[in-house]
């Protein structure tokens, strides 16, 4: 059955273009960005309604990234509180309207310090954001550490991307997670994986034994998802090809393909012989 994805990383057009400016549209402005973050949901909650006025009976859904949070140290109450409110706006802040039809209250009243974003929910609308979905996909890369004060912080080793953190078990707890407060709503892996600065040996090989370390373990952790009763559909690596990533153009390989920008040919890695080999075998 056709598939078809409303919006693409929301939190990302948010957080990255409107808040920290790195992205198109390129502001530093939190009370556009929240505004901003409505009107997607909105957009969202449109298309869904458009799609189905066809009849069609394909499925549809959102692609949110999501990142688990949690308290950096873990005993604090006062981590443990910034870790909740983290959490609102790493994950609630797009999960609960397109699933709750309804916004979560803590990150409304912490929104409304920054932006009138409040006042522009009209309504109406979001019982349109809150139009019953078929499929979730999620982009899951890593979880956030959040400290007393509410700064995120780097405990973990990372890869290339500064900003990931490698924890595998963080895909584990948001796919329960979905499940024990949202339902069991079918759910597809849209995108997960690593950049890696991988280069061609002198055999002609990309060896890059890192990237089937991080998704053996990811694979592992939705495995033990599966087994806890999440109704996890697909997988899909992010990705096959290397390619030109957002705002850090060519400079981060996230491929199972090793791309020759100049000659465009294309070798497979170490990642993509193994990856084959998984699928053929129906597993690890």
């Amino acid at each position: 059955m056709p598939t078809w994805l409303t919006l693409n990383e929301p939190k990302t057009v948010v957080d990255v273009g409107y808040r920290y400016g790195a992205h198109a549209p390129g502001l530093r402005d939190d009370n556009q960005a929240y505004i901003a973050a409505h009107h997607l949901l909105l957009a969202h909650g449109l298309a869904v309604q458009a799609l189905r006025a066809t009849g069609s009976k394909a499925r549809i859904g959102p692609a949110l990234n999501l990142s688990p949070a949690y308290p950096n140290p873990s005993d604090d109450a006062a981590a443990q509180a910034a870790a909740k409110l983290a959490d609102g706006y790493e994950n609630r802040l797009y999960l609960d309207p397109v699933l709750k039809g309804a916004y979560p209250t803590d990150v409304l009243a912490d929104i409304a310090k920054r932006s009138s974003m409040p006042a522009a929910i009209h309504d109406g609308d979001l019982a349109i954001i809150g139009t019953r979905i078929d499929i979730l996909a999620i982009q899951y890369y890593n979880p956030v550490y959040v400290s007393a004060s509410g700064d995120y912080n780097t405990i973990l080793p990372t890869t290339d991307a500064s900003w990931q953190q490698i924890y595998p078990d963080g895909l584990y707890d948001i796919l329960t997670r979905l499940r024990h407060d949202y339902g069991d709503i079918p759910i597809t892996i849209t995108e997960n994986g690593r950049p890696s600065a991988d280069v061609i040996g002198a055999d002609g090989k990309v060896d890059d034994q890192e990237r089937i370390t991080f998704l053996r373990d990811h694979f592992t952790a939705a495995h033990r998802a599966i087994a806890y009763g999440v109704k996890l559909e697909s997988y899909h690596v992010w990705s096959l090809l290397d390619n030109f990533e957002w705002a850090e153009g060519y400079g981060q390989r996230w491929g199972i393909v090793y791309v020759d920008y100049a000659s465009q040919t294309r070798t497979e890695k170490a990642s993509a012989h193994w990856y084959k080999e998984v699928i053929a075998r129906g597993g690890l």
